[in-house]
C-alpha cells in the first residue's frame, strides 16, 4: 500500500551536500540518489547541533552541524523502505520506523543501525518514547505497538478500530495518544490495556498529536483542521476559526504539530505553511517558511532552536523559536 504522503510531495531537487557514510554489509546502502525522489517525512533535533531526519527513499540523514551539512547512514532494512517516523530517548538510543512493518534501532547515537522484528506487516507511522524503556508506535489498519524494554521488542496492542493511525504521544509512561483516519483519537490510561475513542469533533484526517505535560496537548490534519485540549484529552477543541464559524481559517493540510508549553506551539503543512501561536492558541500567525514545499515533520532542540522537513529534500531551520526561517538544505 502506497503511503498517502507520497502522493502529496513535490518532485524535489537533487538533495545537493550530503555526503555518504562509509557502507556496511547487507541491506540499504547510503547511496545518494540520482533523481528528484526525496522526501523528509520526520525529524529529530538532540540539541542544535545532532539532527536526523528519515523519509523516502530509504533515507536517514543525520547532521552534526546543525543542518549545515547531512550525512547518509546506511540501514539494514530492504531496498526501497520509506521511512516514516523517528525519535530518540536520549542521544544514544533511538528509533525509526517504516513500509511493511520497519522498525530499526540505535543504542550508539546512530553509528549503528539494527532491525527489529515488529510482528507485523503493516505500514509503521510514528514512533514516541514516553520514557527511556516505554514507547509506542502507530501504523496501518489501527496497528498499535508498545515497548517496555527500550524499543528492543514490540507487542500489538488492541485498538479497536481499523483506521490507519497516523500519530501517536505518550503524556506520560501510562497515558498515550493516537490520531488517525475520519478524526480517530484513541486513548489510554492503563498502559495500553484498553483503548477508548475520545470525540475530536472533526471529520478530517488527524496527521500529527503531541502533548506537553500530562494534560495539553494539540491534534492536527487535513483541511486546516488544528485541536487543543487542556484537560489531559477529555475534550478537544477547535481552533484557528473563522470568526462566527465553525470553519478553520487555514486551508492547509497540516501534517506537524510542535507545542513548547502550554502556550506556544508550531504547526506545519502544505505550500510550505508554518503557523504559531503563544496565547494558547487563541491566535495563530503565519510565519515565512522561505520555501512552498510540503513540510511534514518539525522539532525543535529548544525553545529558539529547530528545524522542519518535508518534499524535495527541504529542511528548514529557526533560531527564534519559529518567528523566521531560513533554507537549511533543498529547495525553495
Amino acid at each position: 500500500m502506497t503511503h498517502p504522503f507520497a502522493r502529496l510531495a513535490a518532485a524535489g531537487l537533487l538533495f545537493l551536500g550530503i555526503a555518504a557514510a562509509a557502507p556496511r554489509t547487507g541491506g540499504q546502502g547510503p547511496a545518494i540518489p540520482g533523481d528528484a525522489s526525496i522526501t523528509f517525512y520526520s525529524i529529530r533535533a538532540l540539541d542544535e547541533r545532532n539532527v536526523f531526519a528519515v523519509g523516502k527513499p530509504g533515507i536517514i540523514a543525520h547532521s552534526t552541524d546543525g543542518g549545515k551539512t547531512w550525512t547518509l547512514q546506511s540501514h539494514p532494512a530492504p531496498a526501497g523502505t520509506d521511512l516514516f517516523g523517528v525519535d530518540f530517548s536520549d542521544r544514544s538510543h533511538g528509533l525509526i520506523v517504516g513500509g511493511k512493518g520497519t522498525i530499526l534501532r540505535t543504542t550508539d547515537g546512530g553509528s549503528a543501525w539494527s532491525e527489529v522484528p515488529a510482528g507485523t506487516p503493516e505500514n509503521l507511522v510514528s514512533v514516541h518514547m514516553g520514557t527511556s524503556q516505554v514507547g509506542w508506535i502507530a501504523g496501518f489498519l489501527g496497528t498499535i505497538l508498545k515497548t517496555t524494554d527500550g524499543g528492543a521488542s514490540w507487542s500489538g496492542q488492541r485498538s479497536g478500530v481499523f483506521d490507519n493511525l497516523w500519530s501517536v504521544s505518550a503524556a506520560d509512561s501510562g497515558e498515550c495518544f493516537v490520531t488517525g483516519g475520519s478524526g480517530t483519537i484513541l486513548a489510554t490510561s492503563n498502559g495500553g490495556r484498553s483503548w477508548k475513542t475520545e470525540t475530536s469533533g472533526v471529520q478530517s484526517f488527524l496527521y500529527s498529536v503531541r502533548f506537553r505535560g500530562p494534560q495539553t496537548g494539540w491534534a492536527v490534519g487535513g483541511y486546516g483542521a488544528i485541536l487543543n485540549t487542556t484537560n489531559g484529552g477529555r475534550s478537544w477543541e477547535k481552533q484557528n476559526l473563522v470568526p462566527y464559524l465553525s470553519a478553520f481559517q487555514s486551508k492547509a493540510f497540516h501534517y506537524s504539530v510542535y507545542p513548547f508549553d502550554a502556550r506556544s506551539c508550531i504547526v506545519t503543512g502544505t505550500a510550505g505553511t508554518v503557523l504559531r501561536t503563544t496565547d494558547g492558541g487563541t491566535t495563530w500567525s503565519k510565519a515565512d517558511s522561505r520555501t512552498g514545499v510540503v513540510l511534514f515533520g518539525a522539532d525543535f532542540a529548544d525553545k529558539k532552536t529547530g528545524w522542519a522537513a518535508g518534499s524535495s529534500g527541504t529542511i528548514i531551520k529557526t533560531s527564534d523559536g519559529g518567528v523566521t526561517w531560513r533554507i537549511s538544505r533543498g529547495a525553495r
